[in-house]
């Protein structure tokens, strides 16, 4: 029962933060560029820092390469999660310059913004070796299956082409 509370408390307190940022927004608090603004400052200031710090106090050698084997439960997630997108794909007849963003959208989340401030609402620091190992993963699989994907529906005519796509990459 403490859990489910402390769970709700975490819901509670972001939804809180939520409801200020909308009643502050419709007061005119923020125009087009305070938004951009504030987005700029999370993710080119405070996010990266407060990374660095989390990483280093969280993680050494030793508890990286001892929670390697926990990598699976990510990677297996994130491939199925393709799979389901590329069956979709097909289901909903998706077209074929559109599928490689569908299919990516699938898998891939956002696990700093979201992921991390849910995580550590509801389950406290504890979580954030798990969260940073899912990043880890999420963010591979992005730059690599994703990008790639996404690239595939730029490309028309070269499109089974490595060459090609190496080149411009």
């Amino acid at each position: 029962m403490e859990f489910v509370l402390k769970a709700l408390e975490g819901i509670f307190s972001i939804v809180f933060i939520i409801g200020i940022g909308f009643v502050l927004s419709r007061r005119g608090w923020f125009d087009e560029y305070s938004s951009a603004l504030i987005a700029r400052l999370v993710t080119a200031v405070s996010l990266p820092l407060y990374m660095i710090v989390s990483i280093s106090k969280n993680f050494d050698h030793n508890k990286l390469v001892a929670m390697a084997p926990d990598l699976l439960l990510p990677i297996c997630s994130m491939l199925l999660a393709f799979g389901v997108g590329k069956i979709a794909a097909h289901v909903f007849k998706i077209k074929k310059e559109r599928r490689g963003i569908f299919c990516t959208n699938f898998f891939i989340a956002n696990t700093m913004f979201i992921g991390l401030p849910v995580n550590l609402a509801l389950f406290g620091e504890k979580s954030i070796p798990a969260v940073m190992l899912y990043y880890m993963v999420n963010t591979t699989f992005f730059w690599t299956l994703g990008v790639h994907n996404i690239v595939q529906d730029t490309l028309s005519d070269t499109k089974n082409k490595p060459a090609f796509f190496l080149r411009q990459h």
